[in-house]
């Protein structure tokens, strides 16, 4: 079997359960994510126009500006941005007023800080691409702003999906590119699900509390969840190759 293969490819042969099962156990961890998420495959030509409407949504979910003006006129923007901040009495601060923060996560462009209720970023205004970048950073903090704020009980992997696809990806590249969707999107989503994750755990772990498991990271999730595989079959296809091995 070719692991390139579309779930819906694999859905159509209807004589193998277990090429499905195939499937699972090989699928890239951002394929998981991304199909946990929305419910989609990435490999599925009907994602880009569920993406197009998804970000449609969010956007105006969260009243941002239109997002031609980013380009337009990015002064003009970070105005409107500045206005939503101060609506919502999110303090917007430089980088250096950050503590500690960004010395201790330097791969770090932005944050947004609960406690405080602020944003730490440093605006790149010397060139336009790189203005328009920080632009779409300071973006994706307000929106965390807001789902701290309005919908605290959104799942960690939702609340990157929703900010990263309203305020960083560009969707007519993905459009003309529809392969890089997985890579780009996932990779996105899953580094900083990931931080969560492991800065969560670490917290609990001082605490002596359990840890939270990643469920979508586990092949037999979706079998189980989304495939409706029975157990014997799962456990069949372990077996055959553990003895493989």
């Amino acid at each position: 079997m070719n692991f390139e293969q579309s779930k819906n490819e694999v859905l159509e042969k209807k004589d193998s359960i277990l090429e499905l099962i195939d499937f699972r156990f090989n699928q890239s961890r951002n394929s998981r994510l991304i199909e946990y998420i929305i419910g989609i495959n990435p490999d599925d030509p009907k994602i880009i126009d569920r993406l197009i409407e998804d970000k449609k949504i969010i956007r105006s979910k969260y009243n941002l500006p239109a997002i031609e003006i980013r380009r337009d006129s990015p002064s003009e923007y970070e105005h409107l941005l500045n206005e939503i901040a101060k609506t919502n009495n999110v303090t917007i601060k430089d980088k250096s007023e950050c503590g500690r923060f960004f010395q201790e996560n330097n791969n770090t462009n932005a944050v947004y800080l609960e406690d405080s209720n602020s944003i730490g970023i440093r605006m790149n205004r010397n060139d336009i691409g790189e203005y328009c970048k920080s632009l779409g950073i300071l973006e994706h903090e307000l929106i965390h702003s807001e789902q701290e704020k309005f919908y605290k009980d959104m799942p960690i992997e939702l609340k990157e999906y929703e900010a990263y696809l309203a305020a960083n990806i560009n969707l007519n590249e993905l459009k003309e590119i529809p392969e890089n969707i997985e890579p780009e999107l996932g990779l996105c989503i899953s580094s900083s699900v990931d931080s969560w994750y492991k800065h969560e755990n670490k917290t609990r772990e001082s605490k002596q509390l359990p840890l939270i498991e990643i469920k979508w990271d586990d092949p037999v999730y979706f079998l189980r969840n989304i495939d409706n595989i029975s157990e014997d079959k799962i456990n069949e296809y372990i077996n055959n190759k553990n003895a493989n091995i």
